[in-house]
């Protein structure tokens, strides 16, 4: 088999060599429709399971991803928006079916926010495109796709649900041929300690289940069926690097000192919340810089007086 590089962006650092288990995208079959007022009842039924899967995986996530259960909190909330499904519905009558019209309205939705310049925001497209996954999964009952032994994920765009589903020892590292290093499946990566690389262009043509890939979370690039030097390569740095993991661990209780005893405050820049329960892990103080855009995200109201300063 040819060995092949890709290039694409680093997301989350670290490197694994594994197999590959390649996710589908769950295609929205052409059915024949029934009446509108079946598939409107079959789209209510669907976005209420939707909600209701939605809020078990943010009940069942553990201490290290408390701070991310926002994710799924928001996701719900998209699904529930009068304005999503009144699109949706309109496509219905236009003839569609419950699956064809949530997935243009989605796609619609989609579109609109990788449009905008803001790259937070833009990067929210990656969320509609796990809603539609899941929306349309159940729809058209599509099973969840799980690997059954350690694999590196690969897909167009691995979404926080899969990426939440999935037993973490089963995840190996992470490749989307889409996506950026804001998309929240990225910010998933870096919290569970997973090597990820996004924009990896081509990669869902170049491999298929079973192939093993090398990922390098540092340098963004995914090798494909790497020889065995390379394998070799890889698999040392990924034991180096959790040596040295292991090695700085040991270190986070111990004072912030030069050899001389001069204390530093060691501080770190706070992006979003979930970056503060990082810093502490790290053994940090205090915090640098504090962004304050965050409160602002995700929502039509801005923050009260009262909120900001319970957050801050």
């Amino acid at each position: 088999m040819v060995t092949s590089q890709i290039l694409g962006r680093a997301a989350a650092p670290g490197t694994a060599v594994g197999p590959v288990f390649l996710i589908e995208e769950v295609s929205v079959e052409k059915t024949e429709a029934g009446t509108p007022e079946q598939e409107k009842q079959q789209l209510r039924e669907a976005l209420d399971s939707a909600v209701a899967r939605l809020e078990t995986l943010a009940a069942s996530v553990g201490d290290d991803l408390a701070d991310q259960v926002e994710i799924f909190e928001a996701q719900s909330m998209f699904i529930q928006d009068p304005e999503l499904v009144e699109s949706a519905e309109g496509h219905i009558d236009a003839g569609g079916t419950a699956t064809s019209a949530i997935s243009d309205a989605l796609d619609e939705l989609g579109a609109a926010l990788s449009a905008l310049e803001d790259d937070y925001l833009s990067a929210r497209a990656g969320d509609i495109a796990d809603i539609k996954q899941l929306v349309v999964g159940i729809l058209s009952g599509a099973e969840d796709q799980i690997p059954d032994h350690p694999s590196i994920l690969v897909a167009t765009d691995v979404t926080p649900t899969q990426t939440v589903s999935i037993p973490r020892e089963r995840i190996l590292g992470i490749v989307c041929s889409r996506g950026s290093e804001l998309s929240h499946a990225a910010i998933l990566a870096r919290t569970l300690g997973i090597p990820a690389v996004v924009a990896a262009t081509g990669i869902t043509e170049q491999v298929e289940t079973g192939m093993t890939v090398a990922v390098d979370g540092d340098e963004g690039m995914v090798e494909v069926a790497p020889g065995a030097e390379a394998f070799a390569v890889y698999e040392a740095r990924g034991l180096a690097a959790e040596k040295e993991r292991e090695r700085l661990s040991q270190l986070v209780d111990l004072p912030a000192e030069t050899k001389d005893g001069r204390r530093v405050t060691l501080a770190a820049n706070i992006n979003t919340p979930d970056a503060i329960n990082e810093a502490i892990e790290a053994g940090a103080h205090g915090s640098g810089l504090v962004r304050t855009e965050f409160l602002f995200q995700d929502r039509q109201q801005p923050p009260s007086a009262d909120e900001q300063a319970d957050a801050y």
